[in-house]
């Protein structure tokens, strides 16, 4: 068995959260099986994959993209322009000793706005589905525990030219 150091949004999710399961979870994490992936979760790889080449490419190559991501091809192209980080790791130790850990797909710390205009930090995290009603609503994003960790993460890496805290 392994021993638990560290702890993830999806870890949570799977052993806490509604409709998750603490079995999965302790035979995956705890006892190291692993989980079988399911090909939407293949597409969804494939997918992050393409965007995260197309970002750290040296020019814009829109053949490095997925043929689902091309739609978002004018986002993606203003996400160049800011020069984010990509799968920007993150870890904050709990009070607890375990360290949350996790991986923003795309954090762009100054920002950017429809307009290209550097803006609020930003994040994206690449999420794909075989139909809409099976993503997150405006309301379940705001108390989603990796969306909150994530911004929590961007709050605290964003610049600061004032000094203000």
């Amino acid at each position: 068995m392994k021993t638990l150091t560290h702890v993830s949004a999806s870890q949570i999710s799977t052993f806490h959260h509604p409709g998750g399961c603490n079995r999965k979870w302790f035979w995956n994490k705890i006892v190291g099986l692993p989980s079988p992936q399911h090909a939407s979760a293949a597409l969804g790889e494939a997918v992050h994959n393409g965007n995260e080449k197309y970002l750290e490419a040296v020019f814009d190559d829109a053949a490095l993209l997925h043929a689902v991501a091309k739609p978002a091809i004018d986002t993606l192209r203003r996400l160049r322009i800011v020069q984010p980080l990509i799968e920007a790791k993150m870890e904050r130790t709990l009070r607890n000793g375990l360290i949350f850990v996790g991986r923003i797909d795309v954090l762009a710390l100054g920002g950017f706005s429809p307009k290209g205009v550097v803006e609020e930090p930003t994040v994206v995290d690449w999420k794909t589905t075989s139909n809409i009603q099976y993503a997150l609503t405006e309301e379940q994003l705001r108390t989603d525990l990796q969306m909150n960790a994530y911004a929590y993460e961007a709050y605290v890496r964003r610049p600061n030219p004032e000094g203000i805290a």
